[in-house]
């Protein structure tokens, strides 16, 4: 009798574990089915499906954590960035990504950008970043300011010199004022770091100095305020000339915006 109940019991055992086991076991699976939906949503054609994807993977701090997934993520930041490039070429230029879609997308591909970042591969990272910035892009703009912004972020000297040139490259832009402007602008901002190699740092020298003749007073203006952060006393005569004879003038009064920047740089400049 005792027998029988001994096994009765651990029959009852068995059966309550087999029971718990398939509980467990049915979430989990339910779990890895849905990450996988997910997954799948990530690439729909809906920019707002992929979005919905985005938000709730990234709920989980580690949902991009793997190889794979950092992969995902990187065709993803692809993705949203030619929908961007596709607006404005559709539109020549008179409909950007936000009027279109709204201020959400420029939020939901900003926490994109930031958590790849963080994660995915800083090869493809920068891959990416200067295709965006090439010429001929429709967010080469926007891509020269993002790259001296991250500029910092973990890259290794190689990486930082493809970004560097970019900025270099940008700042010769002859189609557009406003990408030699973003690429000045960087190409200080970089400055102000460690992190620019001796030969980039010429590099970028040359650019600034070919944009203190360019046709915009304002990117006149910018290019000699770029030169005092080079402190290069070599630019002193370049600036004394630009100083007694640029031509601009403010909103038609006699005050000469580029002739007062250049003074205020060469006060910056160490002596010759």
């Amino acid at each position: 009798m005792a027998t029988q109940l001994t096994s009765a019991f651990s029959k009852a055992c068995v059966a309550r574990l087999v029971t718990i086991g398939l509980l467990v076991a049915v979430p989990l699976q339910s779990q890895v089915v849905g990450k996988t939906a997910l997954v799948q949503q990530l690439r729909s054609a809906e920019w707002t499906k992929r979005a919905e994807a985005f938000e709730t993977l990234s709920a989980d701090s580690s949902a991009f954590a793997s190889p794979s997934m950092s992969a995902e993520l990187l065709h993803l930041l692809e993705t949203e960035d030619e929908l961007i490039a596709s607006t404005i070429r559709e539109s020549h230029g008179r409909i950007g990504v936000s009027n279109k879609y709204g201020e959400e997308f420029g939020e939901y591909h900003a926490q994109v950008f930031e958590l790849c970042l963080k994660r995915c591969g800083k090869a493809g990272l920068v891959r990416v970043m200067v295709h965006n910035a090439r010429q001929g892009s429709e967010s080469r703009g926007t891509t020269l300011e993002l790259i001296a912004t991250v500029f910092d972020q973990g890259f290794s000297d190689e990486q930082r010199d493809q970004l560097s040139g970019a900025l270099v490259s940008g700042a010769t832009d002859t189609t557009s004022a406003f990408n030699r402007y973003f690429a000045m602008n960087g190409i200080g901002r970089m400055l102000q770091t460690t992190l620019v190699s001796p030969r980039r740092r010429e590099d970028m020298h040359r650019a600034v100095i070919a944009n203190v003749t360019d046709p915009l007073t304002d990117n006149r203006s910018y290019a000699v305020q770029t030169l005092a952060k080079f402190r290069d006393a070599r630019d002193r005569p370049l600036l004394a000339a630009i100083a007694a004879n640029d031509t601009a003038v403010s909103r038609g009064k006699t005050v000469y915006p580029v002739r007062g920047a250049a003074l205020a740089t060469l006060e910056k400049l160490p002596p010759p």
